[in-house]
């Protein structure tokens, strides 16, 4: 049974309690629009914060950079915050400015529907519920629907998890455990369960660049330094955004300065792997193609006796275990545990909403092709429809959340103009997302992520539909200023 007040038109109602939505919701309440609401399917504020839990979890950018500029915090525990003190930090930006009484829990939304005589979408959620909104604002992100692999075989009669659906009631002490993927949760988690597992299998497909991760905790002094000097945080936030924002220069072209990068991984992996895992341990695309990870434990992990590297085979299922299969045969392996490290379906952009703008257009049929949208915000066809970390606004460099605060920025720009009158429906212009999709397809092409291999970052197709082609500070610059030129106005 549904439930709608219709005298309740929200300014904007924004789908999403993680970073991207909490962030959207405080910078529009910081302009003075009050009429927000955010939606969230989860029990609890954190976005991917709150239901990625698995051991070992953390974040591999610096904590200082990877926090919102308005809220710099001076207390973190460690250059790497772990995940329970970035969902401590998110709540805590949530209460402190206000906007945790605007978060409705437990509320999936299914369907998104634009009513063009009235100018109103129409939001539903799984519960029955039916909001109104002048503006939607979808904030769900890039790593919100883990990726599920289909594998081939029986049923398997163990337990089966995803590293982003944890089940902390599970007690692997001394359990068969093979572990599928071998991407950022992966190497996180697999140096963490290997110290309990009787026996650990790790399946890869191929084989990641890991650098070392420089985190160390901060001192008492240096947090009470970070809190008392003035400008001191502001300055070390500064510093690390500069230091990463230089290492686009190593993904804009492949080769050139990434190969001193290289050269420091292949060195870690000699110093620090058993000499006969090493081939396999070494990738066989340009490095920064795939995402690099960062860890001080992992190749380590591999030395281990109950520890066991299978790398490119593939794998089918059977009640026991699994069958691995390559070109010198198969082989059976008992476990009574599947954990799969396979990541997020991250170019299945807002799969799980129903979607649909003027004249009835599916997002879905929009996006039959490959996900794009104008700034990864705007897409033609859904006016008022405004998304946060949307197409073609990942990074391989720097902090995403320097990305989603200039979202912010401009996003809230569109809202004034229609919450005060100016504008009341505002549908980008097809020219201008044609345009610039095909000047930034174009750009992607000559950077690293182009170069070949296949990644989170590409569709099916080969598309990449995630990364932006440049520095974080020339995406600043597109988004500074709302251009109602760029609009069909009505």
């Amino acid at each position: 049974m549904s439930t709608i007040d219709r005298q309740t038109v929200y300014d904007a109602i924004v789908v999403g309690a993680g970073f991207g939505g909490i962030g959207m919701a405080i910078t529009l309440r910081r302009q003075g629009i009050e009429g927000v609401l955010v939606l969230e399917r989860g029990d609890q504020i954190g976005g991917c914060w709150a239901v990625n839990t698995y051991p070992g979890a953390a974040c591999d950018v610096p904590s200082h950079l990877y926090s919102y500029s308005f809220a710099a915090r001076a207390g973190w525990s460690r250059k790497f915050a772990p995940q329970t003190e970035i969902l401590a930090y998110i709540q805590d930006c949530a209460k402190r400015f206000d906007v945790e009484r605007q978060v409705r829990l437990r509320q999936a939304v299914v369907s998104a529907s634009f009513d063009e005589a009235e100018g109103l979408w129409t939001i539903i959620t799984a519960q029955g519920s039916v909001y109104l909104t002048k503006v939607f604002i979808p904030a769900t992100g890039q790593l919100s629907e883990p990726l599920w692999p289909r594998l081939e075989g029986e049923p398997f009669e163990g337990t089966v998890m995803h590293s982003a659906q944890w089940d902390h009631r599970l007690d692997l002490q001394g359990r068969r455990v093979a572990v599928i993927g071998t991407g950022a949760s992966a190497v996180q988690f697999v140096p963490r369960i290997a110290e309990q597992v009787s026996e650990l299998h790790v399946i890869q497909r191929s084989a990641p660049y890991v650098i070392d991760k420089p985190d160390a905790e901060y001192s008492g002094l240096q947090r009470a330094l970070f809190a008392k000097v003035p400008g001191l945080l502001k300055a070390h936030r500064l510093a690390l955004f500069l230091q990463h924002e230089a290492r686009f220069l190593a993904f804009a072209r492949p080769g050139g300065l990434m190969t001193l990068f290289e050269r420091k991984a292949r060195q870690k992996r000699v110093k620090e792997l058993k000499a006969d895992i090493v081939g396999s341990m070494t990738p066989d695309y340009p490095m920064g193609c795939k995402r690099i990870l960062i860890s001080n434990e992992y190749y380590e992990t591999f030395n281990r006796s109950n520890v066991h590297l299978h790398h490119g085979v593939r794998v089918r299922t059977h009640a026991q275990g699994l069958e691995l299969l390559d070109e010198h045969g198969s082989r059976q392996l008992e476990v009574d545990t599947l954990i799969f490290g396979t990541g997020f379906a991250a170019t299945d952009f807002l799969s799980t909403i129903d979607i649909s703008g003027t004249g009835g257009l599916e997002l879905k049929a929009a996006w039959k092709d490959s996900p794009n949208a104008y700034l990864g915000i705007s897409v033609t066809g859904f006016p008022n429809m405004f998304i946060v970390y949307g197409p073609n606004t990942n990074l391989g460099h720097n902090s995403i959340i320097s990305m989603l605060e200039a979202q912010f920025g401009y996003i809230a720009q569109a809202v004034s103009h229609i919450v005060e009158g100016r504008a009341q429906q505002l549908d980008l212009k097809p020219d201008v997302q044609s345009t610039f999709d095909n000047e930034l397809q174009a750009r992607l092409q000559k950077t690293v992520w182009g170069s070949g291999c296949d990644s989170w970052y590409k569709t099916a197709s080969g598309r990449i539909s995630t990364n932006w082609y440049g520095m974080v500070s020339s995406y600043q610059r597109l988004t500074r200023h709302f251009d109602l030129g760029n609009y069909r106005q009505s």
